[in-house]
């Protein structure tokens, strides 16, 4: 249970870093004349993973998707289409590896390297389930089941983001 409250509260604390740095950056720009775009609405009532990460997106993210994710979609796509694969391989190529290389790439970015890259895999992990989910036509989840798969997912990958190091508790 203490586990469990501790994983919650850092969800929380993530939550009101980000909400407040925003919040700062919003005023300190009007207080200038400057309007900048709200871009943190929130993110906890997502249904899905990648419906969880656009409203936390930031430079660094935009950065990603156009010089990690985008050139190497790119080539892989080329290079499934130069080889005549079908459409799975072809979804892996030009989808699945580019999302898992950015967020790997994005959590080892970070301060926090050793315990994030676990982050940054479980979050592409939970991304190409639910891509895969959307290309093989399956059903919707109801609203409910996929807010709570979507908040496990999150709060499992923050453990290891959390974490003092990749094998150890944090404490």
């Amino acid at each position: 249970m203490a586990a469990l409250l501790a994983i919650i509260g850092f969800a929380v604390q993530v939550y009101c870093d980000f909400s407040g740095y925003t919040d700062m950056a919003i005023g300190l720009a009007a207080m200038l004349g400057i309007r900048l775009p709200n871009n943190f609405r929130q993110p906890y009532t997502a249904t899905s993973i990648s419906g969880l990460w656009p409203p936390l997106a930031h430079d660094s993210d935009r950065f990603l998707g156009d010089y990690v994710y985008l050139p190497l979609s790119m080539i892989l796509a080329r290079y499934a289409v130069r080889h005549r694969i079908g459409k799975w391989p072809m979804f892996l190529l030009a989808v699945v590896v580019p999302v898992n290389v950015t967020f790997l790439v994005s959590a080892s970015g970070t301060a926090r390297a050793g315990t994030s890259s676990p982050f940054g895999v479980l979050t592409g992990i939970a991304m190409t389930v639910e891509f895969t989910w959307r290309r093989a036509a399956m059903p919707e989840l109801p609203t409910f089941a996929a807010w709570l798969l979507t908040v496990l997912a999150f709060l499992i990958s923050l453990c290891f983001f959390r974490a003092r190091s990749p094998t150890g508790p944090s404490t």
